[in-house]
Order: C-alpha cells, then sequence, then structure tokens
C-alpha cells in the first residue's frame, strides 16, 4: 500500500538522512558547502507508523544511494542542482517525486473511494546558518504534473552537536500544506461524494514535526552508521478526514552506507 503522508514522510527522512551521509558537514560549522563528494550506498530499515484506515506500522528495507557534485547532486529520488552555497546561506533547486497517491482499495474500509496519483514536485531548498551549529531550513515544493496543483512549504530549525566524530542533529518545524494539496490527498472529491462519500476538505493545514538524526563513522573506515527518528502530528483539519484513523505519523530508520 503507498499511502499518502507517510510515504512523503518516509522519503523526506531518506532525503535527510542522505544528505548527511554522503555529503558530512565541514568540522569547523554545520552549514559549511559538503567537503565529501562522490557516491554513496548503503540499506536501509524503515519502521513506519501511519494513520490510516485499516493499517498499523510495517518495516521495510530499501537501498539508499547518493551523490553529491561541484553542481548536482542526488539524494535517493532527489535530484538537484546547487545554485548557491557558503558558510552562511546555501540554496538548491529540487526535483523530487511525491509518492503521495494510494489506491481505492487501499482503504476498503470506504467504498467508492477514486484513486489517489503520485506526482512530481520542483521547487527550492534553503538553509541559512544562524552559528557554526545551527540553521533553519525552508523547502518549497510544487506539483508540476498538475495531480493536486498544490504547494508545500517545510519549515525547520536544527541544530548540530559532536560527541568526538559522531553527530547528532535534532530539529523541530512544520509542514505547510496548501488548500489544494490537502483537499486532494487527505480529502474527499466532488465525484466520490455523489457516491455517497462522505464530504471533507481540510482546507491548507500545518502540520508540526520533530526528529532527530545519529551518524557516526564506524573506524577508519568508509562505513557510516546512521539512525533517524521523525515524527508529525496531525492536527483536526486532517485527523477528522474519514481516510485517516490516528493523528499522529512517524518513521524509525537506521543503516550504514558507504562512500566511494
Amino acid at each position: 500500500m503507498r499511502v499518502s503522508h507517510v510515504s512523503s514522510l518516509c522519503i523526506a527522512a531518506i532525503f535527510s538522512v542522505l544528505s548527511q551521509v554522503s555529503c558530512p558537514a565541514a568540522e569547523e560549522g554545520a552549514v559549511r558547502r559538503p567537503q565529501q563528494q562522490g557516491w554513496s550506498m548503503g540499506p536501509l530499515l524503515l519502521v513506519v507508523d501511519q494513520p490510516y484506515r485499516g493499517k498499523s506500522s510495517r518495516s521495510i528495507v530499501v537501498p539508499a544511494i547518493g551523490y553529491e557534485g561541484d553542481t548536482v547532486f542526488l539524494r535517493g529520488l532527489r535530484f538537484g542542482v546547487h545554485l548557491k552555497s557558503s558558510p552562511q546561506f546555501s540554496a538548491d533547486f529540487l526535483v523530487q517525486p511525491r509518492f503521495a497517491g494510494f489506491k481505492s482499495s487501499d482503504i476498503a474500509a470506504i467504498p467508492n473511494l477514486e484513486d489517489r496519483r503520485d506526482s512530481l514536485d520542483a521547487g527550492l531548498n534553503v538553509r541559512v546558518a544562524m552559528s557554526k551549529a545551527s540553521a533553519f531550513r525552508i523547502t518549497t515544493l510544487a506539483d508540476v504534473l498538475s495531480r493536486s496543483n498544490g504547494q508545500e512549504v517545510d519549515l525547520r530549525y536544527e541544530y548540530l552537536y559532536r560527541h568526538g566524530r559522531a553527530r547528532v542533529t535534532p530539529w523541530l518545524g512544520g509542514r505547510w500544506l496548501s488548500a489544494k494539496l490537502a483537499d486532494y490527498y487527505y480529502g474527499t472529491l466532488s465525484s466520490e461524494v455523489a457516491a455517497g462519500v462522505p464530504a471533507y476538505r481540510p482546507g491548507a493545514v500545518v502540520l508540526p514535526q520533530v526528529g532527530v538524526s545519529l551518524f557516526t563513522p564506524l573506524g577508519q573506515s568508509k562505513w557510516t552508521a546512521f539512525t533517524l527518528l521523525a515524527a508529525s502530528y496531525f492536527p483536526n483539519r486532517l485527523s477528522n478526514s474519514p481516510l485517516l484513523d490516528g493523528d499522529t505519523a512517524s518513521i524509525i530508520i537506521a543503516g550504514i552506507s558507504y562512500h566511494f
């Protein structure tokens, strides 16, 4: 089953992991242009808890592939171009899939639902340093395939702690979903309402999020071990949707990566 918000949360978390595994920050600050370029690869274990009706937690193993170059990068399924990079400010152009669709049969408890389609987003990721260890990050995305015709803004504050060669980065923030985006993936369509599905349109909504990641090199090798915990809270505008049965989504990621 492809679960809309959980899939998006998974993808965002994988991007976060790969950006730090393949491009660790320089020792003198958390926001300097990554010095370690090239390819990285390794397995990821994901444990996902989701709020959609009829589904609970699940665990999967997926490959994680990353590449960092002077101009372009690939982090899982996110492709980007570095537009500006300095110790205090960086900006990237992004293209990435939105795995937010689902099959009507995935939510069997509600008859007459229609499929929701995945899409492709494009936008900007901007990171502004507040100190050598802290930064604000804002990511703006827009649907370029006209599935929902919606937009998303992800804002977070992150702080880097170091213990030897290990890095711990907690972050706190939120995701704003436009009315068109939230209505398409979490509400009901006019054609579904006509077929007897309860009418529901949440409108624009903000989802608070919190997370923490840990990265540590394995000895003097090119291997890095990592883990990430992230959770997102669904306000009433979303949790009251007939498609949902809960108000939180969470993810645990653990794995190792080899840098070529």
